[in-house]
């Protein structure tokens, strides 16, 4: 009889007909629920990881270690933006330094 925590659960939503065991426990001992319930938990640890990227930090840290990496793309994206916004106004402010009138006049 297996333990509690290793009975495959009877959600009717979640069939798990695995036929090929995953490779770190293809042994001939290993019943097939056992890996049925492994293949069901990686599912469920999978889809809960793409659901909610930024709450899920398989690792511990603290909330605000976990922002997720589409969220610091995005702030770096947009600082690059307001980075090259910045520069192309500051040339602009140096070339109209530059064409002045008192600049244009040969003496």
């Amino acid at each position: 009889m297996l333990p509690r925590f290793l009975k495959p659960s009877k959600s009717p939503a979640m069939p798990c007909k695995a036929t090929i065991p995953p490779v770190e426990i293809a042994r001939d001992d290993t019943p097939r629920e056992i890996w049925d319930w492994l293949l069901r938990k990686r599912k469920e640890v999978r889809d809960e990881s793409e659901l909610r990227p930024q709450s899920f930090n398989p690792w511990g840290a603290g909330v605000f270690e976990s922002i997720g990496y589409e969220t610091r793309m995005n702030r770096w994206e947009d600082q690059q933006e307001e980075l090259e916004e910045a520069r192309i106004e500051l040339e602009r402010r140096r070339l109209s330094q530059l064409e002045t009138p008192e600049t244009l006049s040969v003496p």
